[in-house]
């Protein structure tokens, strides 16, 4: 479990399963309940993040807990992978402005 706290508001609760076990209802119900121990605490929102190797077959999406998203790890990698290229590919346009680095900086 790791929980992390949001930059727009709220908290983030991210519980890493097997990445070879997909997720099930049981295990969503296991984060909520993680999550409703927490409330007390920390008085503000909190969304759910599961990792694993995906939602289990026969769970529907629609019917889960609120603020709660499921992905496998595979999705979360591939997501940052094409992120990052995008990043990477929008320093390397020339219609920017060059932006110095700390050691081209002088004082």
């Amino acid at each position: 479990l790791f929980l992390g706290q949001r930059l727009s508001s709220g908290h983030l609760l991210i519980e890493f399963k097997h990445p070879g076990k997909p997720i099930n209802r049981d295990a969503e119900n296991q984060a909520v309940k993680y999550r409703d121990d927490l409330m007390p605490f920390l008085n503000q929102p909190i969304h759910i993040l599961m990792l694993g190797k995906g939602r289990a077959a026969g769970v529907d999406p629609r019917s889960g807990p609120p603020s709660l998203v499921t992905t496998s790890y595979v999705d979360l990698i591939s997501t940052a992978r094409t992120q990052l290229d995008g990043l990477l590919r929008d320093l390397r346009d020339p219609k920017l402005p060059n932006v110095p680095t700390g050691s081209e900086t002088q004082l």
